[in-house]
Order: C-alpha cells, then structure tokens, then sequence
C-alpha cells in the first residue's frame, strides 16, 4: 500500500507537470464498471487512478481508465495465443513503446514483457516506488 506520506509527495509532483502529459483522473463510477466488466483493479493502481488518471511515467504512458478495457481485451487474447504473454496473472497498466505489456504482478512488483527477447524484467519494487522514482524531475 502507497502510504500517506508518498501519495501527498506523488500529487505534488503529478499537480507539477505539464498538463498535456497526463489524464484526467477517474472517477469511482468508471472503477466499479471496469471491474464489473473485467477484473478488480489492485488497490494502489486504484488510487493512482482516482487521484492522478494516467499519463507519463517515466518514458512510459500509464493507461487511463478510458483505455484499461481495451488494453486488458488486447492483453487477454495475446496471452491466450501460441507464443503469447506469459505475465496473464499480472494486472495491466500500459504498453511500452515497443508494444510491451507493463503490469503490476500478484506481489505489487511494476514489470514489463519485452517484446524482444520474452523475458520479464522488473521496472520497479512496487508501484509507489516507480511513482516516486519516475516522477521526480531530473535536475539536468
């Protein structure tokens, strides 16, 4: 869980970027009809959601909630495919931009499938981690 402390950071350094970078965030109505139609969506990314949108993190775009059905349709037929992705326990949250799925995986680790090479690398520790590491501005 993103704690109290990181999720005022988090806003803070959200409110401070252009807003042509990021979503309007969702609203608890949007939540409850993805997760009627699709799957729960895990607690923090839930939050993110609510409170930030979606938008750049990092190099990455994060999918808004407007996008999450589409994306976890997409995921969910190329997982079932022959050669296709083997993150299906994991819970989506974007592409990268290579056409990679970026996911939270059952123990809140942030973690990518290349495309490339099938392997699974580890972007981050957890989804409050990548937020507070991706979100800072770089001083050069």
């Amino acid at each position: 869980m993103i704690s109290e402390e990181s999720k005022k950071r988090i806003l803070e350094l959200w409110k401070a970027r252009e807003p042509d970078i990021s979503y309007p965030p969702a609203s608890e109505a949007q939540i409850e009809d993805f997760e009627d139609v699709c799957r729960a969506i895990p607690e923090d990314y839930r939050w993110f959601l609510l409170n930030c949108g979606g938008g750049v993190i990092g190099s990455e775009w994060v999918d808004s909630i407007d996008e999450l059905h589409s994306t976890h349709t997409k995921f969910d037929e190329e997982c079932a495919s022959e050669n296709g992705w083997t993150i299906g326990n994991s819970f989506i949250i974007g592409w990268d931009g290579s056409g990679s799925p970026i996911a939270i995986d059952p123990d809140g680790k942030i973690i990518v499938e290349w495309e490339a090479d099938s392997e699974v690398y580890q972007l981050a520790p957890s989804l409050e981690e990548w937020l507070l590491n991706c979100l800072v501005p770089s001083n050069g």
